[in-house]
């Protein structure tokens, strides 16, 4: 097997394995959200039907009532479960060390190809031995997926990619095809969340004035005052463990940084500027992804430091 090869397959591999583990903490964030939700809402329910809101045959109510209860705590109780099972500092740490050493794979890999600084010298594959190692000591306590060997070979550049493709097949597709793109897709969810607050916002503050309007309503509105303000605080949770905001401004300044490091390129006359332009390339794209990832993990470690001791 060839260095190029195994970084790819390399990169392949914990490609994937960040893919799965991003995935599953999605999901979870998802179900999570939902049944915080869902107790408050059977919380209300099993109010109303105490209280008399929901008319109901008598001879039913009490056990409505406990069913809605109990379906109430059960599911803040899963919810808390789930929280600290799946959606776990560590997990959400292993996802960002996956993360971390596909992109490192991935950015040796064309360092690799073009012969960029640290290949320049004599002995490349010496020097990809040491940088493989190195990276793999990052990995050492993380499980990755299995692959077949079509999936580990996939996507695999040419070896004698030229300049001109790596700006295509590298630089253009990292900047046009993810940078932007992303940040386009989070400005989309961000202004979702925004909007939403709004929403919720406007929809509490006309029930906590019902009251002042006719006081019959008072009995009624506190209790969804109080299941909007669960919504809201949930979904602003949700959204901000996504970091959405952060990731725009990270993604829309890399993409700029490599626009602007693209109208050097019909000043690189020799394959050595040629090569230290791909470097410059290269370390851009690594930049932006240790950023990212260190934003993240001080994320973590501040929603840890918050848990009571």
């Amino acid at each position: 097997m060839t260095s190029l090869q195994y970084l790819w397959q390399e990169y392949n591999k914990w490609d994937a394995t960040s893919v799965q583990i991003k995935s599953q903490i999605s999901k979870w964030r998802v179900i999570l959200l939902t049944l915080i939700i869902s107790s408050a809402l059977f919380s209300i329910l099993s109010h109303l039907v105490a209280t008399g809101g929901i008319s109901i045959d008598i001879s039913i109510q009490k056990i409505t009532q406990q069913v809605l209860s109990g379906l109430s705590a059960g599911s803040i109780a899963l919810a808390a479960y789930f929280g600290g099972k799946m959606l776990s500092a560590s997990k959400e740490k292993q996802w960002l060390k996956a993360r971390s050493v596909a992109e490192a794979f991935k950015s040796e890999t064309f360092l690799y190809l073009m012969k960029a600084a640290p290949y320049h010298r004599s002995n490349p594959d010496a020097v990809a031995h040491q940088r493989i190692t190195d990276i793999a000591k990052r990995r050492k306590d993380i499980q990755h997926i299995a692959l077949s060997e079509q999936q580990l070979q996939a996507n695999m550049p040419s070896v004698d990619m030229s300049f001109d493709e790596y700006i295509t097949k590298r630089v253009n597709d990292q900047k046009d095809g993810y940078y932007r793109p992303k940040a386009l897709e989070y400005q989309q969810k961000e202004n979702t969340a925004k909007m939403t607050g709004y929403f919720l916002g406007t929809v509490g503050a006309i029930l906590a004035l019902l009251p002042v309007i006719n006081p019959e309503f008072s009995s009624y509105t506190s209790i969804w005052v109080a299941f909007i303000t669960t919504i809201s605080g949930a979904l602003a949770s949700y959204f901000a463990a996504n970091r959405y905001e952060y990731l725009i401004v990270a993604y829309q300044s890399a993409a700029d940084k490599l626009e602007l490091t693209l109208t050097q390129w019909g000043q690189m006359k020799s394959d050595t500027q040629r090569r230290q332009f791909v470097q410059a390339c290269e370390q851009i794209i690594i930049t932006e992804n240790n950023g990212w990832m260190a934003e993240f993990v001080d994320t973590i470690d501040d929603r840890q430091g918050d848990l009571p001791k």
